[in-house]
């Protein structure tokens, strides 16, 4: 059984050039950490040879490219209208959806809102808050997650 060696290159979609990730890898898993890419789309290709177990003229080498993988590890954000006892929140994701938006008053649970179209499904969404008092909102804190798990929080009060 030949040894096989890999290498990993990536390119953002949209580009032509291949840039090298990793390569003399022996373990076919490898656990890429995009935090050192930009958010964008990547389209990625391993290539594979067996050079460590044959001589030059038997060398054999293939590349495969993979699916498009999404890159995002910048987290929404939050923008909050605070009118009395009303809180407009509008929550925008640059690059991916929004998933979940929730709020808390002075440290209680959390509370899940609901979009004001009734569906967390694009990149900028808007909620609404009816606090109990409007002294609540410098208590009030809002946290979004995108689809990629990416969470940021805002308080109303500004802290």
């Amino acid at each position: 059984i030949d040894r096989l060696q890999y290498a990993l290159h990536y390119r953002r979609e949209g580009d032509t050039t291949w840039r090298l990730l990793r390569e003399h890898l022996s373990e076919p898993l490898f656990v890429w950490d995009t935090t050192s890419v930009p958010d964008g789309r990547y389209l990625t290709r391993v290539t594979a040879t067996d050079a460590l177990s044959n001589t030059p003229d038997r060398v054999l080498t293939g590349d495969r490219d993979g699916d498009a993988v999404d890159v995002d590890n910048t987290p929404p954000v939050i923008t909050l209208t605070v009118t009395g006892v009303r809180v407009v929140v509008r929550v925008i994701d640059g690059h991916s959806g929004v998933h979940r938006v929730d709020y808390a008053i002075g440290g209680q649970e959390w509370q899940a809102l609901r979009p004001v179209d009734g569906l967390a499904d694009s990149r900028e969404e808007q909620f609404e808050i009816t606090l109990p008092s409007a002294a609540d909102a410098a208590r009030l804190v809002v946290r979004a997650v995108d689809v990629m798990q990416n969470v940021t929080s805002s308080a109303a009060g500004g802290r």
